[in-house]
């Protein structure tokens, strides 16, 4: 194994993490298709009885999907989408963050499908279901090996999405540009509310403004600044989700003092005011698991 590559597996090691929201097993479910989502986390459902549907936004418009008894839906981290089950059904489900160096999603890395089958999807439902039980009925356990198992149960989801998606074309070239720029990454992630600008994150990345705009568009996909702006918004919209804090403070938070401008910022991100959003997102996953 090259130097770059065993670097390249040392930065994974060190930068790959997860985090649960919520999710169920066994659950009983029957609601109709509702509005148009986009929460702050991996969607996983997986129906035991019954079945069920989403549209999914993608760059060519919308997809329909029927995910029978059996298989296993997977919506990605902010792409849009709608779910129902008008039929009713027994499912898991699971609400998951994956996380590379904060910002990335391991799994924009790969083509992931929107609808798993056969074994890998039997077996993302038996750990999904697993991983609910771990998170909710700690009592008795002793608490190192508690920690163990949800550690490996998480990254497991991971694995076995991974390992039924299709790997990307120059994915390892990009992650080794994202080794590059590791300074500057975390320096962002670890600094949302202070004010950034693209000369001092290329300085951190030892690298000139042009040189840095290139390779950090090539990595991510997006400009600099655009991702600072990204993971500032999904930041927002996690603290939306999950706290009661004033919109004005989590506005304040990650760079935007005045409530009016983070408004404005965020609704052209997520197509609703922060408000809106938090009431919808709470309204709309309360009733994506609303119980027969």
């Amino acid at each position: 194994m090259s130097a770059p590559e065993v670097e390249l597996g040392d930065l994974l090691r060190r930068s790959l993490s997860w985090r649960y929201s919520d999710g169920s097993h066994f659950q009983k479910v029957c609601h109709p298709e509702g509005d148009w989502r986009m929460p702050p986390f991996m969607v996983i459902v997986c129906p035991m009885r019954g079945e069920y549907y989403s549209r999914i936004e993608g760059p060519g418009g919308s997809e329909a999907v029927t995910v029978k008894a059996g298989q296993a839906l997977v919506v990605p981290r902010g792409v849009r989408h709608t779910v129902s089950m008008p039929g009713g059904g027994v499912l898991h489900h699971a609400h998951i963050q994956f996380m590379l160096l904060g910002g990335n999603d391991p799994l924009s890395f790969f083509k992931v499908p929107s609808v798993l089958s056969g074994r890998p999807a039997k077996e993302l439902a038996a750990v999904v279901r697993d991983l609910h039980i771990a998170q909710t009925e700690p009592a008795g356990q002793e608490p190192v090996r508690l920690a163990i198992s949800r550690q490996y149960m998480g990254y497991r989801i991971l694995e076995l999405i991974a390992a039924a998606s299709e790997k990307l074309s120059q994915s390892s070239q990009r992650l080794l540009e994202l080794h590059r720029l590791e300074s500057a990454l975390r320096f962002m992630e670890d600094n949302l509310g202070a004010a950034i600008n693209r000369r001092d994150l290329a300085r951190r990345a030892n690298l000139s403004e042009t040189r840095f705009h290139y390779v950090f568009k090539y990595a991510t996909g997006l400009a600099p600044l655009a991702y600072l702006k990204k993971i500032r918004m999904n930041h927002a919209q996690t603290l939306l989700f999950q706290t009661d804090l004033p919109i004005g403070e989590i506005g304040e938070s990650i760079g935007y003092p005045d409530i009016f401008h983070f408004s404005k910022i965020f609704k052209q991100f997520c197509g609703l005011s922060p408000s809106r959003y938090r009431s919808d997102t709470r309204a709309q996953l309360q009733e994506s698991t609303r119980r027969e």
